[in-house]
């Protein structure tokens, strides 16, 4: 992402905002620049020292990586949709768009403006904890950023994440696609 100043463009990465403000990568401090974690948002930017930021996203634990050339909004992402999430812990799972309007009914986020997947693919589960913050997209289109998912109850195996123009709007940011 990257966002927009008096001296030009300042480039970094997101993740969710109810994960920690102390990030790093390969032992190397992110620092923290700002969040939204209320209503219809849950994110967080930081930048990146020493690292080139560019429109990619990883999508498999070995370092794979996918471009980002597009992002789909929340208006135009369609139930019955198929997208597929990299998380840390549960790697790349996929699934289909079930609901537009779910409320993670959470102090923070009492909305109903989240993006629910289903498990159709019975993969045990579609994100867990460690996977926050993580890419939802499908081919080279970001979708939106994983907020959460269920180990149990009528939504188990289930996730469900931020839209891409919620992240935009959110942080005042720009989502890069070049």
């Amino acid at each position: 992402m990257k966002k927009w100043n008096w001296w030009g463009w300042i480039k970094g990465i997101t993740t969710a905002g109810h994960c920690s403000n102390n990030q790093s990568y390969n032992g190397n401090n992110l620092p923290f620049k700002s969040e939204n974690w209320a209503g219809s948002y849950d994110i967080q930017w930081h930048t990146a020292p020493g690292y080139t930021v560019i429109n990619k996203i990883q999508v498999q634990s070995g370092g794979s990586t996918r471009t980002i050339t597009a992002k789909k909004s929340r208006n135009n992402q369609n139930i019955g949709e198929y997208v597929c999430k990299y998380g840390k812990n549960t790697n790349y799972t996929c699934g289909y768009i079930c609901s537009k309007n779910f409320n993670p009914q959470t102090q923070q986020n009492n909305v109903p403006t989240f993006i629910l997947v289903n498990n159709t693919a019975n993969w045990p589960v579609l994100a867990g904890p460690g996977d926050s913050g993580g890419p939802w997209f499908n081919t080279n289109t970001a979708y939106g950023t994983l907020k959460g998912g269920f180990t149990s109850g009528p939504n188990a195996g289930d996730a469900y994440y931020m839209a891409v123009n919620y992240v935009e709007s959110g942080l005042d940011v720009t989502v890069m696609t070049s």
